[in-house]
């Protein structure tokens, strides 16, 4: 043993140095237990003999440029392969990588070989872990998205179901006279509509995302006036409507509140009727009802009574809000929600 390689022995790594003719020059304690070749027999012995993956051309064509003074090389386990096997093979093999430089002092080179294994391990449990992540996660997308088309499909029949519902109502309505019974069966349509809308709306909605209350609230009152109000001279209507949305179950209440008042509107109020929807000053929003008709004088407006407007101010207390009438000039219902508005 050289007296000048004697500190490789004390370093953690493995380590050995070769002269140009590939004669061991060093080898250290590390490299006699990772390769169970003692540095007794190592040493004098050339290193191709002994591990002949050095000879192969991808290695010793790296090694050569090095004894003329080239920068170092690399020697992977992923690219070269084991180069220093164990004479005794072990279950799990040695993953280990390897690092030469010139040694002008010796005309050789030295080698610092570090033990991967663990780290390689690693690696591999990483990406088996990762890859099952990634197959978790594709599987739940793949039911996610099997969920929202079948959430839908379902909201696309209930609406079906629910239109079907309507046309019976109509054409039952169509062979009443004129009285009570019709009046009541062509609210009840009116209800049927608001619901069927909202569930028209959720058919083209992912599930869980809101709806566009604007929109929503217009295609209610296009039925309305169309079924109630389409005549010469009949009322007009005028939306003012802010562009938001809210969550379905919160709509599905205001649709409905919205059907009774404006379906009152049209039957008791004037000619002219507004709908406004808009963020209230204190957050939340403002929906109103309005009308140039004749009003009413009470604290509370005549019919209250009526299932409608009983059914307006349910509908009203389960979104949490309040419910106020003005009839000193024409009819004014102003609803306050605290809902949360996107």
């Amino acid at each position: 043993m050289r007296e000048e390689f004697s500190v490789l022995d004390r370093l953690p790594l493995g380590c050995f140095v070769i002269s140009r003719s590939y004669a061991v020059l060093h080898w250290n304690l590390c490299m006699e237990g990772w390769t169970d070749l003692p540095a007794s027999e190592a040493l004098g012995s050339d290193l191709r003999e002994l591990f002949p993956k050095f000879r192969e051309s991808a290695v010793s064509t790296r090694l050569e440029a090095l004894f003329d003074g080239g920068p170092p090389v690399i020697l992977s386990f992923q690219l070269h392969g084991d180069l220093l096997p164990r004479r005794r093979p072990t279950r799990v093999p040695r993953v280990r990588q390897c690092t030469a430089s010139s040694l002008p002092s010796a005309d050789g080179l030295v080698f610092v070989v570090e033990d991967c294994t663990d780290i390689a391990a690693k690696s591999r449990d990483a990406r088996a872990e990762l890859e099952r992540r990634e197959a978790v996660e594709g599987r739940l997308r793949a039911a996610l998205e099997e969920g929202e088309m079948l959430m839908r499909e379902m909201h696309h029949r209930v609406k079906n179901n629910l239109h079907m519902v309507q046309s019976l109502i109509s054409l039952e309505t169509s062979s009443l006279p004129e009285g009570s019974a019709k009046d009541w069966l062509a609210a009840l349509e009116a209800r049927v509509n608001s619901i069927a809308e909202l569930h028209d709306s959720l058919s083209h909605q992912k599930p869980g995302s809101e709806i566009a209350a604007d929109e929503y609230l217009a295609s209610i009152c296009e039925h309305i006036f169309s079924a109630l109000a389409a005549t010469p001279g009949g009322p007009s209507l005028r939306l003012e409507l802010e562009e938001l949305s809210l969550p379905s179950d919160q709509i599905l209440y205001l649709g409905l509140a919205v059907n009774e008042l404006i379906t009152n509107a049209v039957k008791y109020g004037g000619k002219r009727i507004t709908l406004s929807l808009a963020r209230a000053p204190g957050g939340g929003i403002e929906v109103c009802v309005k009308d140039d008709g004749p009003g009413f004088e009470t604290l509370k407006p005549p019919r209250a009574d009526s299932l409608g407007l009983r059914l307006v101010e349910s509908l009203t207390g389960q979104m949490g809000g309040s419910l106020e009438a003005d009839g000193s000039s024409g009819g004014l219902f102003r609803m306050r929600i605290p809902a949360p508005v996107q």
